[in-house]
């Protein structure tokens, strides 16, 4: 469930969620500004996304990508963590 296009501040995007999520997405949010503050928040493909990564897939295609990721979903919240890895 991607948040609305017009979306453009991980501020309003929690402000748009329903009670119950907003809570849960806020404090999950909270947690990682103070866990994390050089991972700076942003809105990324219609979640919040906190850092940048560089990444390379195997068949060559590059690109940038958050380090972390909070959405949440229909059913459930989900949050992606990503990492650097070595070939």
């Amino acid at each position: 469930m991607k948040a609305d296009p017009s979306i453009k501040s991980p501020g309003r995007y929690i402000a748009s969620l329903p009670d119950g999520r907003r809570e849960a997405i806020r404090a999950i949010h909270e947690a990682i500004v103070a866990r994390v503050p050089e991972l700076k928040p942003r809105m990324v493909s219609g979640m919040i996304g906190y850092g940048q990564i560089r990444y390379r897939t195997k068949s060559g295609c590059e690109g940038d990508w958050a380090v972390v990721l909070l959405a949440n979903q229909k059913q459930y919240m989900s949050l992606y963590l990503g990492c650097e890895g070595k070939t």
